[in-house]
């Protein structure tokens, strides 16, 4: 060590008696102080993202990577997160250390044009626990056109905690997960590749619609399960009251979304699509689940505002296969955007003590 090194580091350790660990650790992250944060903190993940929201904060102020001020009257902070799981993770430690209360994740997510009804996968697991020989058919019901759009709004009420970070969280909070009505779990995909009667699922008429064994992709599991958390309760509901209220034109077939997390942005092969649709999702992302999952874990109520960007499962409107982007590709996030400033005073009335 340098003489230089030595000394500071002797300035640095002297500083540091001076701070708690968790200021260190939101310091060193954020670049700020925990009280610089507020009760109410906006997630965004994409660039592009983080900055329309930070134009449209009033009376704004920049303490590291934390911009706050006023969004329709109601004072926030916007952190952008970055993308992926992990770097989410990180950013809701540091909230936890602010104790701050909400955190609502907006940005864009991928969306497919057809999914499975919920009452698949019952049906799977069923059979599989009942050890019935019957394979596993569907009927017309079953198969469920979204008639989503892209620039429609998702507004996640479960998230599938299928990606590395949730799943070492999963391990590291095993008994808080393991006895909390908070979390759901269902028998996962490597459970039913091994079943004769739910390694494939078949049509009405016998014709084969998803290979199990051969053509899905595997997940991160947890105790030989995949794992669900839903949205809070009341930030939901006051969210998704207003996009009906400011957007009651966008007709779904599914009443409530149910969102996909994975890794890799890359690696959204066919295989993948079918487990998505088996596991009865309708959406995907890279940062909504691991949000949701900490929220619960941490006390802080959880929500995301979600644009439709892509479909993973057409050849038109692909993120990786189509060089087109969508005329609503920007009018969603506008959309997006208005729903979260129009939820916020009563979301700050009402959740915030």
């Amino acid at each position: 060590m340098s003489f230089f090194d030595e000394i500071k580091t002797k300035i640095i350790n002297f500083g540091l008696n001076f701070v708690t660990v968790d200021e260190k650790i939101v310091r060193g992250i954020l670049d700020t102080f925990p009280r610089n944060i507020k009760n109410i903190v906006i997630l965004p993940a994409v660039s592009y993202v983080a900055k329309k929201v930070i134009s449209e904060l009033q009376h704004k102020t920049k303490e590291g990577r934390v911009y706050n001020g006023l969004l329709n009257g109601v004072e926030v902070s916007v952190i952008r997160t970055e993308m992926g799981g992990p770097s989410a993770a990180v950013v809701m430690e540091c909230l936890k250390r602010a104790h701050s209360k909400i955190a609502i994740r907006i940005d864009y997510c991928g969306a497919l044009q057809s999914t499975f009804n919920i009452n698949v996968l019952e049906k799977m697991s069923n059979l599989y626990l009942s050890r019935d020989i019957k394979r596993t058919y569907i009927n017309s019901d079953d198969l469920i056109f979204t008639n989503l759009e892209i620039g429609d709004i998702i507004i996640p009420k479960t998230c599938i905690l299928s990606d590395g970070a949730c799943f070492q969280y999963l391990q590291t909070y095993k008994n808080e997960v393991l006895y909390s009505q908070e979390f759901r779990k269902y028998i996962s995909l490597s459970k039913f590749k091994e079943y004769s009667a739910t390694s494939s699922i078949r049509g009405s008429d016998g014709s084969l619609i998803i290979d199990v064994k051969n053509n899905c992709m595997d997940y991160p599991e947890f105790k030989e399960h995949y794992w669900s958390v839903d949205s809070d309760f009341d930030l939901y509901n006051i969210i998704n009251s207003e996009m009906s209220k400011l957007f009651p034109s966008q007709v779904r077939k599914i009443k409530e979304d149910r969102l996909f997390s994975v890794d890799a942005l890359f690696c959204q092969p066919q295989e993948a699509i079918n487990t998505w649709k088996i596991y009865a999702t309708n959406c995907v992302d890279m940062e909504s689940a691991v949000i949701y999952m900490l929220g619960k874990l941490f006390f802080i109520k959880t929500a995301s505002i979600l644009s439709i960007s892509d479909f993973p499962d057409s050849e038109k409107y692909n993120f990786q296969k189509s060089n087109e982007i969508h005329p609503k590709f920007f009018k969603g996030l506008d959309n997006a955007l208005k729903i979260l400033k129009e939820s916020l005073p009563e979301i700050s009335n009402k959740l915030i003590k």
